[in-house]
């Protein structure tokens, strides 16, 4: 059984959090707007908004392990 473990380590300042922030403002103001007037369509819509807050997550970090896997790699010497 793995466990999830959450790094420590510093990534610096997010260039997408407000745009983040703003994604889940409005997907959890359409979720209770859909629950107080029990109406499917809007609970529909906030999943689908908050889909794009977590895939707009889901992208970066595929950015930021291909930019760490990029740093890894040796340089590269030509051959003689």
């Amino acid at each position: 059984m793995a466990f999830f473990r959450v790094s420590r380590e510093r990534r610096g300042p997010d260039p997408h959090l407000n745009i983040k922030i703003a994604i889940f403002s409005v997907g959890a103001a359409l979720a209770l707007v859909g629950m107080a007037l029990e109406n499917r369509w809007f609970i529909y819509s906030a999943i689908g908004v908050l889909a794009i807050g977590v895939l707009l997550r889901l992208i970066a970090l595929r950015r930021e392990r291909e930019h760490e896997y990029q740093d890894d790699e040796p340089p590269s010497t030509p051959a003689s």
